[in-house]
């Protein structure tokens, strides 16, 4: 858990930099595990989220990548 790209055929996950990932994967789907009740899934994710996503990378990442937050606080949101 944790990969920013996922590749379904391979049931793999990849990072965008040989630094490590900020989970793109994981954030952008947290919703989606919550709207479909895939509560042990969204659990594992949101337990993710709070205990090792981190920014703290030697590397490049789109700063632009404005869904990212958007997606943190939906979730957010939606369990309030």
């Amino acid at each position: 858990m944790g990969a920013d790209e996922y590749h379904p055929i391979s049931h793999k996950g990849s990072n965008l930099t040989e630094a490590g990932g900020i989970g793109y994967t994981v954030v952008d789907t947290i919703d989606t595990m919550l709207l479909m009740e895939l509560d042990v899934e969204y659990l594992r994710a949101r337990d993710w989220i709070e205990h090792k996503l981190s920014f703290e990378r030697d590397a490049n990442f789109s700063t632009f990548e404005v869904r990212f937050f958007d997606e943190i606080l939906r979730v957010a949101r939606c369990t309030v």
